[in-house]
């Protein structure tokens, strides 16, 4: 099957969409001739990784520790869960 080409580099398919760029163009990374990456619209957090800094370096998250009256609560309830699990298989009920 020939492949067609809509654009210079790329070829397209059996009508699955766009594939990659074929071996030898000039959208191959690393070449002299290659497009360079758009820019980074900093405004829109879809754009960009959360936990990067505009030049590249890590930005470290620093959490801070749950409390409050539900995070107690939902310990302690927990706590009640896992005792029931351990416990259970050594209840008898009415000889079972």
């Amino acid at each position: 099957m020939k492949l067609q080409e809509d654009e210079p580099g790329m070829a397209r398919g059996r009508g699955f969409g766009p594939t990659r760029p074929q071996a030898g163009t000039p959208d191959d990374l690393g070449e002299p001739g290659a497009a360079p990456a758009r820019d980074v619209d900093w405004r829109d957090f879809r754009e960009h990784l959360a936990t990067a800094e505009k030049d590249g370096s890590r930005r470290w998250l620093y959490p801070k520790r749950p409390s409050g009256r539900f995070y107690r609560h939902r310990t302690w309830f927990s706590w009640l869960l896992l005792a029931v699990m351990v416990v259970g298989p050594f209840v008898r009920i009415r000889g079972n």
